[in-house]
């Protein structure tokens, strides 16, 4: 079980990254997704961004509960968090991304195959 928290603002390569993790299983969380309005376009109000991150955290935390791999991006560290993490057996890997570089590309890339090696895809499983 991983936790992956992506430091940095919400910003396109941070974003980049965490969707390449989503996209092979991890459960996304990122303050900017409490914004988000049922029709999918996003209604940032400044007054809210506390709000905003208790959101993000507390998802996150439902789904160590649960036992799943899970990226946060866009929050700055709450020792709670990682400590719940720790304390339920999860790998925490902390990125500090704020710009493309090939060092968090290939550690993306790591923890990308190391998942599918213990969590292979469906497709994989039937095709090899």
């Amino acid at each position: 079980m991983e936790l992956i928290v992506i430091l940095g603002s919400e910003n396109d390569y941070g974003q980049e990254l965490a969707n390449r993790l989503r996209a092979h299983g991890y459960h996304y969380f990122s303050p900017q997704l409490f914004f988000v309005d049922d029709c999918g376009d996003s209604h940032i109000n400044t007054q809210q961004l506390d709000q905003a991150d208790h959101w993000c955290e507390h998802h996150a935390a439902l789904e160590m509960q649960r036992h799943n791999d899970v990226v946060i991006q866009g929050i700055y560290l709450n020792p709670t968090l990682i400590s719940q993490a720790k304390k339920e057996g999860y790998h925490v890997v902390v990125l500090a991304c704020n710009e493309k570089n090939s060092t968090c590309d290939a550690e993306i890339q790591a923890l990308i195959t190391t998942h599918d090696k213990a969590h292979p895809s469906l497709l994989k499983r039937l095709f090899g």
